[in-house]
């Protein structure tokens, strides 16, 4: 069975709101902001390779590629898709290599998990076939 990337979300969102542990909170909240853009990261690739759109040449960053495949679409859904993905993928990548702590806040993460939701949404309206569970 393949892996739900829905998890990414829903693990994304639980470390986004909790809120014992506060000498973990730095780290709750970068992993709650990477894992929101890995689930709408991998959601987005899925879709690209379900079309036969996913073709990133050996040196090509996949990750750009993902976002630059629906930036520069020329529908508007996509290109939406693909300024949200590229948003989330920047700021996962403070989280994920800023060294200053307490940089990230809580509200980052908390609206990272919303655009995450709201993309994965937008990627299943494009997607015909079973959608991914709630």
């Amino acid at each position: 069975m393949p892996f739900d990337w829905m998890d990414f979300l829903r693990l994304a969102q639980e470390l986004s709101t909790q809120t014992d542990a506060a000498y973990w909170r730095d780290a709750r909240l970068r992993s709650a902001i990477s894992r929101a853009y890995y689930a709408a990261y991998h959601h987005a690739r899925v879709y690209l390779e379900a079309r036969g759109e996913y073709h990133p040449g050996k040196d090509d960053p996949k990750h750009l590629y993902v976002c630059e495949q629906f930036s520069k679409s020329p529908d508007d859904a996509r290109r939406r898709i693909g300024i949200a993905l590229n948003r989330l993928r920047l700021d996962r990548t403070d989280a994920d290599y800023e060294i200053r702590s307490g940089h990230i806040g809580g509200k980052t993460a908390e609206k990272d998990v919303e655009i995450a939701r709201q993309t994965i949404e937008s990627i299943v309206k494009l997607t015909p076939g079973p959608k991914p569970r709630p």
